[in-house]
């Protein structure tokens, strides 16, 4: 993940499009993806369109991204999956 957090981004790309999101929309978010055994295997930048929301006492962050039939769908992760830049 240090030189190359996914497949569509070096760590530079991906740390300025962080920083950007934070700086300019106020928050900026990334899936963080984990492996069979917990550990972070990859790391997706999350629209800035995303919302955190409190259920049950557990923060969820709610995003909208395109599926692999190319269909909106909405995803809640939880907040131990997701990195969250707050600007």
């Amino acid at each position: 993940m240090h030189t190359r957090p996914n497949e569509l981004m070096g760590a530079a790309v991906f740390r300025e499009t962080l920083m950007v999101h934070a700086l300019l929309r106020g928050n900026g978010r990334a899936w963080i993806e984990r492996d069979g055994s917990n550990k972070p295997r990859r790391l997706h930048i999350l629209p800035t369109a995303t919302k955190t929301v409190i259920v049950n006492g557990a923060k969820w962050h709610v995003a909208t991204i395109a599926n692999d039939k190319n269909e909106d769908e909405e995803v809640a992760i939880p907040d131990r999956d997701c990195l969250h830049i707050v600007g």
